[in-house]
């Protein structure tokens, strides 16, 4: 008979489990050195990116706030993961913060900051489109106005990004203190086990 209708045994079972976790365990370790890499290289870049932007004083391009608050996010979203995956690896944090408000606190500013990076390039795009075909419906540059775009899209991305810290808190694998994960709330789980 094929071994289609045979079960496998529970040492087979174990071993694929073991193959699959060591699999697991290589590929968080390649991530965890590849954040560590990318943030050294790019948090920099963007400090001085954000320097540049703010101390040259004869920029006057309209789409610059924009680019501002883009760099902005994301040095916030880099420097959030950054700090997640040192905390998690080193246990440093958990020992000042409680890990549900780590989780909460970066899974909320990491879709936060990812959210308002995206609409704030559709609201410049938008914008320039509009520039270019109604010239003279937009001949004046409004910096209050990018800056209540701006700030709207801030809102926006984090009140969609709200049911995070509601549904979202520390996890730990059964049987072990120091493996730490994010899920799902318990509480507000459809099927508690």
């Amino acid at each position: 008979m094929s071994s289609f209708f045979t079960t496998p045994s529970p040492a087979n079972n174990l071993d694929e489990k073991q193959i699959y976790l060591e699999e697991w365990m290589h590929s968080s370790r390649l991530l965890f050195y590849s954040v560590i890499c990318i943030s050294l290289f790019t948090l920099p870049i963007l400090a001085l990116s954000l320097c540049y932007i703010r101390f040259k004083t004869n920029l006057s391009a309209h789409f610059l706030p924009y680019f501002y608050s883009i760099l902005v996010a994301n040095f916030i979203l880099l420097t959030t993961l950054f700090a997640s995956v040192i905390a998690k690896n080193t246990d440093s944090v958990y020992d000042a913060i409680p890990g549900f408000l780590v989780c909460k606190l970066a899974a909320f500013l990491v879709n936060s900051s990812s959210s308002f990076i995206h609409w704030t390039w559709v609201a410049m795009f938008a914008e320039r489109c509009f520039y270019i075909y109604s010239p003279l419906r937009y001949r004046v540059y409004s910096s209050f106005r990018t800056k209540s775009v701006i700030t709207a899209i801030a809102i926006f991305s984090m009140c969609i990004q709200f049911w995070i810290p509601i549904f979202i808190t520390e996890k730990r694998l059964i049987g072990e203190m120091d493996n730490i994960f994010c899920g799902e709330e318990p509480s507000h789980s459809r099927w508690n086990i």
